[in-house]
């Protein structure tokens, strides 16, 4: 064969080892012809490693309120990124002041941070809202891969008026079966803040305390709250497994005693009388089988202070006491 474009191809593919093709014969990878190419090997193209982080997760702002939140979209391996955007999505009626952040490009090892004050309405609604840290970029190694999105939520609560949250409130005393304590989230394994959504069949809950069997929480109510309200169960991270039951005592004086709840059914509904009540005593028991997947919640566990007061002033943030008006809570047991 004379020389030119197609020996040059020939010569390249006899060349290369052929080890998984039986003798005799070889094994070939033809691709065109380029000037001052020698094989038919490319690099690999590699999308940029990101992280992008919100800050805080999660926030409670009252009506009128505001709440500031962070976003940092960082590269941090095989860049870099072209034409980066970072925005906030809020809910209709929100707004959020501080403009989207831009860079032409951002190589591996650079981040882009964008700050905002988030204003809640006036007369948003009781619950929990959803805004959303987005990025967005291109990857011009991968030019074929159109606009690249990531997104992180941030969760803000805004508090009914009228109620005082349990999960608010410090502990005089708090004993569970497995981990602390969690506020606001399940119980999660060993460690501090490491549950999910409290979630009874299906319900996600914004407030409340995630616990374990056997766990008991006191709380110091002064005599200042009219009524006790809740949904408990077993959480839904750990399926059907857990077995539990729930006591509620007054001073020491037993009010509510649930019998033996599992995570096939929906939350079971408590609301009760604590006039008078100085102090409040939340107990969980296992359901007669051992503790193991007893994790219970106590969701949406909530106080409406009494008529001659407004509530305890003793909230863990200090502003979370002392609301007029009462929410429709949860059936008389």
């Amino acid at each position: 064969m004379d020389g030119g474009p197609r020996a040059q191809i020939v010569a390249h593919v006899a060349r290369r080892p052929a080890p998984d093709v039986p003798a005799p014969g070889f094994a070939g990878q033809i691709c065109r012809f380029t000037p001052g190419r020698d094989t038919c090997d490319r690099p690999v193209t590699r999308l940029p490693l990101t992280a992008l982080t919100a800050d805080p997760a999660r926030a409670e702002a009252d009506p009128g309120g505001s709440v500031a939140v962070t976003g940092r979209f960082a590269v941090e391996e095989s860049g870099p990124a072209t034409d980066v955007r970072l925005t906030l999505d809020v809910p209709d009626g929100w707004t959020a002041d501080g403009d989207g952040t831009t860079a032409a490009e951002l190589p591996a090892g650079r981040a882009l941070s964008g700050d905002w004050t988030v204003r809640v309405p006036s007369d948003v609604r009781p619950g929990g809202h959803d805004l959303t840290v987005r990025a967005e970029y291109r990857a011009p190694d991968r030019p074929g891969s159109g606009v690249l999105r990531v997104e992180r939520p941030v969760r803000v609560f805004v508090p009914e008026p009228g109620v005082t949250y349990v999960s608010d409130l410090p502990f005089t005393s708090e004993r569970n079966g497995w981990g602390p304590v969690e506020r606001d989230m399940s119980n999660g394994e060993r460690d501090p803040a490491d549950g999910g959504p409290l979630t009874l069949a299906g319900t996600v809950y914004d407030k409340g305390l995630g616990t374990h069997a056997a766990g008991e929480i006191v709380v110091e109510l002064g005599g200042e709250y009219r009524r006790f309200t809740a949904g408990v169960g077993v959480d839904d991270e750990v399926g059907a497994k857990g077995t539990v039951a729930f006591e509620v005592l007054g001073d020491g004086r037993t009010l509510l005693t649930t019998g033996v709840l599992d995570g096939a059914g929906p939350a079971f509904p408590v609301d009760m009388d604590v006039t008078g009540v100085r102090q409040l005593t939340l107990r969980v028991l296992d359901g007669g089988d051992g503790v193991d997947s007893d994790h219970a919640d106590w969701a949406d566990a909530r106080l409406v202070p009494s008529r001659r007061g407004r509530g305890c002033a003793r909230t863990l943030d200090g502003v979370r006491a002392g609301r007029d008006a009462p929410r429709a809570g949860l059936q008389t047991s």
